[in-house]
């Protein structure tokens, strides 16, 4: 059957249709077997974000109640309403800051239980190979994402929260606003792309009868709810900071 398919076709765009092909179904392989491991590892992963959010709670509760609400750009959620509390633009920024360092620190501890078999997944996807740079490009991008946020070290949130209050939020400490930055600049290395949205730019490439799109996705559609940070944990994190406590 394969001698057929590629009749006409030139060494070239054989050549090219087997280098896709072979890159596109290792990436699949790879992908179902990264999320059976986060999976397995499920449960690790919600108690070391909820032990984040409980040191938190325990160490520094609303050690941001008095600053002004920040920007929220995030999906899951937003802090405690504070009509009024406007503030400053240097204000506004430092919240924002914490912000984004409270939700780098929850992404961090997230991937803590699966570190390993998350660096191995990230570095093997530079290396697959492909005839489109667009497609390599993007693989890489997303595999480069993983590194930099396994590369991040998260400073003390309550010690830079508890100075930054001393000076009114007028500022955030170096260490903050370096992770903030840094977090920032992971996540848009991968542009926010998902491993379903990966999975469907490889697609064109495999094989008819080739079913490892059909196991991926069967596993994702059991492994996301249980891998997916919610908005009642991200709604917790944000009372923890940033709503007024006792």
């Amino acid at each position: 059957m394969l001698g057929v398919a590629m009749v006409g076709a030139t060494p070239a765009e054989v050549s090219a249709s087997r280098v896709d092909r072979a890159s596109a179904r290792t990436f699949l392989v790879d992908a179902t077997a990264y999320v059976r491991i986060s999976v397995r590892h499920h449960l690790q992963l919600k108690t070391a974000v909820r032990a984040f959010i409980e040191h938190l709670e325990s160490s520094c509760p609303g050690s941001l109640a008095h600053a002004p609400p920040p920007i929220v750009e995030h999906a899951l959620g937003a802090p405690p309403s504070k009509a009024g509390m406007e503030g400053t633009p240097a204000q506004r920024t430092t919240s924002q800051t914490f912000l984004t360092m409270a939700l780098g620190e929850l992404k961090v501890v997230g991937y803590a239980p699966i570190r390993a078999p998350a660096l191995a997944f990230a570095n093997e996807l530079p290396h697959l190979h492909w005839t489109k740079p667009l497609i390599a490009h993007t693989l890489a991008d997303f595999g480069h994402s993983i590194l930099a946020t396994l590369a991040l070290r998260p400073p003390d949130f309550c010690i830079d929260a508890r100075a930054s209050a001393a000076i009114g939020y007028a500022a955030s400490p170096p260490e903050a606003t370096q992770f903030a930055d840094a977090f920032r600049a992971a996540t848009l290395v991968g542009k926010g792309r998902s491993l379903p949205e990966l999975a469907n730019i490889v697609r064109p490439f495999l094989a008819h009868d080739d079913n490892t799109l059909a196991r991926f996705r069967r596993l994702w559609s059991r492994a996301e709810p249980l891998l997916q940070i919610n908005d009642a944990t991200v709604f917790r994190l944000l009372r923890a900071v940033f709503a007024p406590h006792s």
